[in-house]
């Protein structure tokens, strides 16, 4: 090693003590020319996840779990990231369970799997769901889910959660009840019922066909928005890239 390497090796010792680090050594990774995101694609069958929520529901109380979901976790990462901005998971609410209110900085949206008698309470507003509505749960707005008739109600859960945290401003606060006081109410500016959805997908012509859920013609969160696609038995989708 020459004297300069020498030098510019102690140097570099030199900067730790005083919590100092150079920016020229990292600087490439910090600002790639591309970018490079940690997660890896992935498939969640939810014909072997189903069992496993059923399980849940049988022996996790509701008095052990605030939410009882199984998080999507991408293989290339850890809890709580789907992938590296978004959160997903699968929540299962048996009959008269009530998940109970609460209300966080992230922003939700849910999208109904399976069941009836199923409701989300947000703001006051009693929503009752249906297979295929997507309804969302704006930042910092108290709600609470619950479960009237037979059989489970599961949807799966999508957050802007992990931005939050790496920023972090990632809170929550529980109500002091265990629900919010609300009202039922037959429509809602946050539930997109599945049945206009699918009115919608069916009108266009085509192998192929994309309905963006937005609100009031922009995207539903500055962070987070949704799509439903329709695409004929047989038939593919056009190729795309996105930045998503």
């Amino acid at each position: 090693m020459s004297p300069v390497e020498t030098e510019k090796g102690s140097f570099l010792k030199s900067l730790k003590p005083e919590n100092v680090e150079p920016l020229w050594t990292v600087m490439s990774a910090m600002v790639p020319p591309v970018p490079k995101p940690k997660a890896t694609p992935n498939v969640w069958n939810y014909k072997k996840l189903r069992p496993l929520l059923v399980e849940s529901g049988r022996l996790v109380p509701t008095e052990e779990s605030e939410r009882r979901v199984l998080m999507l976790i991408n293989p290339s990462l850890k809890a709580p990231q789907t992938t590296d901005t978004l959160y997903a998971g699968l929540q299962y609410i048996n009959p008269g369970e009530i998940a109970p209110a609460h209300r966080h900085s992230a922003f939700a949206l849910r999208f109904i799997i399976e069941g009836n008698g199923g409701y989300t309470a947000v703001e006051g507003k009693r929503i009752y769901m249906e297979r295929g509505d997507v309804i969302l749960t704006p930042r910092w707005e108290w709600h609470d889910h619950g479960k009237e008739g037979d059989g489970p109600m599961i949807w799966l859960d999508g957050l802007d959660l992990p931005m939050f945290q790496a920023i972090p401003v990632n809170f929550a606060e529980h109500y002091e009840e265990e629900c919010y006081p609300a009202k039922t109410v037959a429509e809602s500016n946050i539930k997109f019922p599945w049945k206009k959805t699918q009115e919608y997908l069916d009108s266009v012509d085509g192998d192929y066909a994309v309905f963006d859920y937005t609100q009031g013609g922009s995207p539903l969160s500055t962070i987070l928005t949704g799509q439903a696609e329709r695409v004929k038995a047989g038939k593919a989708s056009p190729w795309r890239q996105e930045n998503s």
